[in-house]
């Protein structure tokens, strides 16, 4: 399901990413590419995962970012649309769209919040459940599928706790989408 990787030497342990950094190397023996080992292979992979996603969405009838709206929702069961927009890093604009392409598609309601009449509170509707649970059930089995395949037990629980030390990192060096 994943896809495969150009300029792969298939009788070394080397891979697109190493290809790459011997192409800067060539050019720019200067650079520190140790950063670009990690940070190029995690790009990779999550377009690779993120195309995936969207091809077993697609029968389905959802994109990727409709599946992560309907998961915010399906985990929260009343939400907010700034909470959603926070909790799926987009503009009030762009979740705006989405919501109402979700809205027009039966799968989300939106009522007045009781407490704020400037807000909405959305659920999901029934469909909205059935859609978004068909999701989670075709994503988690294929994405456990491909990590339990490729990585031990041990493997997974390193290459877990080095990515949430990345990501935490982050909020550090690289500023949110504020720019703050």
């Amino acid at each position: 399901m994943f896809g495969r990787i150009k300029h792969r030497d298939a009788s070394s342990d080397s891979d697109h990413i190493d290809w790459l950094i011997s192409q800067i190397d060539r050019v720019r023996p200067d650079l520190d590419t140790a950063g670009l080992s990690i940070t190029g292979r995690v790009l990779r992979l999550a377009t690779s995962i993120r195309t995936t996603r969207a091809k077993l969405l697609e029968p389905l009838g959802l994109t990727v970012g409709d599946f992560d709206v309907l998961a915010t929702i399906r985990r929260a069961g009343e939400i907010t649309g700034s909470e959603i927009s926070n909790a799926v890093m987009i503009t009030a604009g762009g979740i705006t769209k989405r919501l109402d392409r979700l809205e027009n598609r039966a799968l989300i309601t939106r009522t007045r919040d009781p407490n704020d009449r400037r807000s909405t509170v959305i659920t999901l509707t029934p469909d909205g459940k059935e859609s978004v649970d068909a999701a989670y059930d075709l994503v988690t089995t294929t994405e456990s599928a491909f990590v339990s395949n490729t990585l031990d037990a041990s493997e997974q629980r390193r290459t877990e706790q080095s990515l949430r030390t990345l990501l935490r990192a982050t909020d550090d060096v690289i500023p949110d989408h504020d720019g703050h």
